[in-house]
């Protein structure tokens, strides 16, 4: 068990000092910018799959989510999504993942937020795609996630 904490804590401890680092666009007219890379692929695959895409688009990590790591951040996000939308968002929240049931009055779940409860392996697609690179604006407008 120590073991456990001892890794939970050095996770933390490294996501803190990655996701302090803002995900500035490099360079020309294309708006490519350097995105992807550890800390949003750690985030999302220890926080979160919203989390860590979204650290793409340069959003950071809020507490209640790091909280999310010794379980007292899960009673918090479920609680903010059902103040903002009600039972449904906190459903979404508790089984789908922080930020999906608070994000839900401007953005639908996708599909492979749906599929993850059941099958677990969309969960690591949406981490590789947080370490890829991709943003959560692009996803949305490719996926027709928006309300």
């Amino acid at each position: 068990m120590k073991y456990f904490l001892a890794v939970v804590i050095l996770c933390a401890a490294t996501l803190s000092e990655l996701s302090a680092v803002k995900v500035e666009p490099v360079g020309g007219s294309g708006g490519g910018g350097a995105k992807g890379g550890c800390g949003p692929g750690c985030a999302a695959l220890f926080i979160g799959p919203r989390v860590g895409i979204e650290m793409n688009d340069g959003k950071s990590i809020e507490m209640a989510e790091w909280l999310r790591l010794i379980g007292i951040g899960v009673i918090i996000n479920d609680y903010q999504a059902f103040q903002q939308n009600g039972c449904v968002g906190c459903l979404l929240e508790e089984f789908l993942g922080p930020r999906v049931g608070r994000q839900y009055d401007t953005r639908n779940p996708r599909m492979m937020e749906w599929l993850t409860p059941l099958l677990g392996v969309p969960w690591l697609i949406m981490v590789f795609e947080a370490y890829q690179g991709k943003t959560m604006s692009e996803i949305e407008s490719q996926e027709h996630l928006g309300k």
